[in-house]
């Protein structure tokens, strides 16, 4: 027999018996889902190891313009913003068990949002900097912010190349604010980890300002990528980010200040005198 009869009927034992992973394990149809798709692992798969963050379907038809006639324009403006940028989620087993929607949501303490200002107006939704979230609390926001956009995805997924229907608008408008009210709650119980790190952070010719700016852009990303699964704190995931970010301002002013060594003063160029150049006034002041 030869070496390719040999090899052929090796390969005929192996799928018969079911394909093998990497560490020589037995491989699930989870596993062969994984291993067969095209690229990478898919987006939002359940490992044995870790949870990844899923897209939504990327092409769902704008509902009819009676339809959106019916919603405020706040309302609007999130149902046009999940259309066109679909969100993300970090999957999670407990997503598909029964009744997952009102443990995560239970009716007494699920207010109802009539509109998107209520998560702002409201007298509760603003945290101050001594009140922060339990390790509890922050697992369960966390939850809820990732299954009100797994349910956005569901959604999605089920009026995929057809128009949003006014039913799917309603429940998509409904878990978009359950989603940003779970958001806000987070990055609001968090916003003082970025001033205390650029307090810390020493970085000369950097504007304070802009190191709050480009920490709380940060610590919004990390809200989206967080995995509470894993059993880390958000604080210890989201400082990382920050200080990056705080990295990256720092290298883009120092190439700024590269092309550009001095900054520009409005107060000089008052003196300017009608056709008359930079180069000018300064002979003109020396001269005087």
């Amino acid at each position: 027999m030869s070496f390719g009869s040999v090899s052929l009927l090796l390969a005929v034992f192996i799928v018969g018996q079911g394909r093998m992973s990497r560490n020589g394990e037995p491989m699930n149809e989870l596993d062969i889902d994984l291993e067969t798709s095209p690229g990478s692992r898919p987006m939002g798969t359940v490992t044995a190891n870790r949870t990844e963050a899923r897209a939504a379907p990327p092409r769902v038809f704008s509902p009819a313009p009676n339809v959106m006639q019916r919603f405020s324009q706040r309302d609007r403006d999130l149902i046009r913003k999940a259309l066109t940028d679909p969100p993300e989620y970090v999957a999670h087993p407990l997503f598909r068990k029964v009744g997952i929607e009102h443990e995560l949501f239970p009716p007494q303490e699920d207010r109802p949002v009539r509109s998107i200002d209520d998560l702002f107006d409201g007298p509760n939704t603003v945290r101050t900097a001594l009140s922060t979230m339990t390790p509890e609390e922050e697992r369960l926001a966390f939850r809820r912010y990732n299954y009100a956009r797994y349910r956005v995805y569901l959604i999605l997924r089920r009026h995929s190349l057809r128009r949003l229907t006014l039913s799917g608008a309603r429940d998509l408008v409904l878990w978009q604010r359950r989603a940003l009210a779970a958001r806000t709650s987070i990055v609001q119980a968090n916003l003082p980890l970025v001033l205390a790190m650029a307090k810390r952070t020493r970085l000369n010719g950097v504007d304070f300002n802009e190191l709050i700016s480009e920490g709380n852009m940060a610590l919004l990303r990390s809200v989206a990528k967080f995995d509470c699964s894993r059993g880390f704190k958000f604080s210890t995931y989201a400082c990382r980010a920050i200080l990056k970010s705080f990295s990256r301002v720092a290298l883009r002013t120092t190439r700024y200040r590269g092309r550009f060594p001095t900054e520009f003063d409005p107060v000089s160029y008052t003196h300017l005198r009608a056709h008359e150049t930079p180069e000018h006034l300064v002979c003109r002041l020396l001269l005087e």
